[in-house]
């Protein structure tokens, strides 16, 4: 259902490029299932798990990983309201009570006594350069909380030093990148946590 919908929704507003189904389920269903991956690894198995989707889009990740993991609750943030709207519309649809959208920006979100430190996770996906998703989204994450970025390799290492300063401030550190696909131009998988004393 959720693919029919984004295909039949992208005819009329713009989700995503005009792409076939085919690469939709290589770039976009790829890449969400991978990062799942990850968060599996990490879940907390004895707590109601929280994890706050920055960018959400067309649906990836933060919807998608919502009905791949009901025991997880995600929030999705989006900026662009129609795009906020057609989340709505899926989480009514497939009554997904693990999920609700947001349309509104990350920046000022977190500086909302609401959110700050109430996150086991964060992940974003083809948002913005990691230096900058480092300095707005430390504030959201519970103490130990993992941020997890899906990236293009290209540029990494650049923005990986570029983010050295912010780490400090925010006293995280990046626990790992991995290299996970070649396709998309290359895809890796970063985790930042709190950096241990």
């Amino acid at each position: 259902f959720f693919l029919e919908q984004l295909v039949l929704t992208n005819k009329y507003t713009n989700l995503i490029s005009k792409k076939s189904e085919f690469e939709i389920y290589r770039k976009h269903f790829l890449d969400t299932v991978t990062l799942g991956t990850f968060l599996k690894c990490f879940e907390l198995k004895n707590n109601k798990n929280i994890c706050l989707d920055i960018g959400t889009g067309s649906g990836f990740p933060g919807l998608l990983l919502s009905i791949i993991f009901p025991q997880i609750f995600f929030l999705l943030l989006e900026s662009i309201q129609k795009k906020n709207h057609f989340h709505q519309k899926i989480i009514t649809f497939l009554s997904l009570d693990n999920s609700s959208a947001l349309n509104t920006r990350a920046e000022g979100v977190g500086k909302t006594k609401q959110h700050r430190g109430k996150y086991d996770f964060l992940t974003a996906r083809a948002v913005s350069e990691i230096n900058p998703l480092i300095q707005f989204s430390s504030p959201f994450l519970k103490k130990n909380g993992k941020l997890l970025l899906s990236k293009q390799t290209r540029k990494i290492d650049e923005e990986l030093n570029q983010a050295q300063n912010s780490l400090i401030k925010s006293k995280k550190k990046i626990k790992g990148v991995y290299f996970v696909s070649s396709l998309n131009n290359g895809r890796v998988i970063i985790i930042v946590q709190d950096k241990k004393k």
